[in-house]
């Protein structure tokens, strides 16, 4: 104290103004005993995702390649339940505050330990608010791009939703439920002939497939690839398996653009010649749905302009004609 009353007023002055801003910084750096620092807690969620019996399945009367196909149907209760129509679980978790990726975990049947898959999924996050997405497919070989994209060779059946939840305290006691909806068209080439003797593959060139999916919005990308796929055929296996069919999946963008623009169909005897090319525009694509036509594939055409009549006979007479003839 006798070394501050030694000092000039100014000093002083000058002294009294650093006391003050130590004692403010000090201040600022100590919480008040008032002040709520956040906590987060950790809490343990059970997604429930429906089964197979409650999926929306494909239609199983012909669309028309023209129009919009029927409404899917549902698989009665009735009816025993087959195998789900995908071996693995695509499931990623967004933070709709941060706007990042949590984390994302591929689900595989095969490495699965119990008979749960596909049912029920286990999961820990913490306090916050979330994005669950999910992709349900078969395909082994696939890339995810830029934390959100997942793009495949050739799309298989697949499956897809997304749900926002919040996780607090409240999480343990409902299960997150979650309705898997199929996210593919189909295009399948039905054959009115049977196979011939001598019949050896049949190849579909599409210009262009729907392959990429944006997993956060579930929105198809409009890039596309080329699909080019050769089937071998079997004369002596036709009677013991069902009737067949020939055809790809494919995702579906936005309204405006659900075509394939050009399909062409090539059928070789056991030879490799040539037996029947055909060519298909425009061909419409609509979720959950099959755009299936039904075609002669396996025998050649009448001509080489694939030129055929239908051959028509109207058998009634019209009214007669009375002509006399004298002699």
């Amino acid at each position: 104290m006798s070394n501050l009353n030694q000092l000039n007023p100014y000093e002083k002055l000058i002294v009294c103004a650093y006391a003050l801003v130590f004692c403010f910084i000090s201040c600022e750096n100590d919480p008040s005993p008032e002040e709520k620092i956040p906590e987060f807690t950790s809490y343990a969620i059970r997604i429930h995702i429906q089964p197979q019996a409650d999926i929306e399945s494909f239609p199983e009367t012909k669309s028309i390649p023209d129009g919009i196909p029927g409404e899917p149907t549902t698989k009665d209760s009735g009816e025993e339940e087959s195998s789900l129509p995908f071996s693995i679980i695509e499931y990623v978790v967004y933070d709709l505050k941060a706007d990042t990726l949590v984390h994302h975990f591929s689900l595989n049947k095969e490495n699965s330990e119990d008979s749960e898959f596909g049912v029920h999924l286990y999961d820990t996050l913490q306090t916050g608010e979330y994005r669950l997405c999910f992709l349900a497919h078969s395909v082994q070989e696939r890339t995810f791009t830029e934390e959100r994209m997942v793009t495949f060779p050739e799309p298989g059946d697949s499956f897809y939703t997304f749900k926002n939840i919040s996780v607090d305290e409240y999480i343990r006691d409902t299960p997150v439920e979650i309705l898997l909806k199929r996210k593919v068209s189909r295009v399948e080439f039905v054959p009115k002939d049977t196979l011939p003797e001598d019949i050896g593959t049949i190849r579909i060139i599409a210009d262009g497939i729907y392959n990429t999916l944006n997993m956060y919005t579930g929105i198809t990308e409009l890039s596309t690839v080329p699909f080019d796929k050769t089937y071998q055929l079997s004369k002596a296996a036709e009677s013991t398996s069902p009737k067949q069919s020939h055809g790809f999946f494919t995702f579906v963008p936005q309204a405006d653009q659900n075509k394939i623009n050009q399909v062409n169909l090539n059928t070789y005897n056991d030879m490799n010649e040539i037996i029947r090319l055909r060519e298909i525009h425009q061909i419409p694509i609509y979720e959950n749905r099959i755009t299936r036509y039904t075609t002669t594939l396996y025998h050649p055409a009448i001509s080489d302009e694939d030129f055929q009549i239908d051959l028509e006979i109207d058998e009634d007479w019209e009214e007669d004609i009375e002509n006399e003839i004298t002699d």
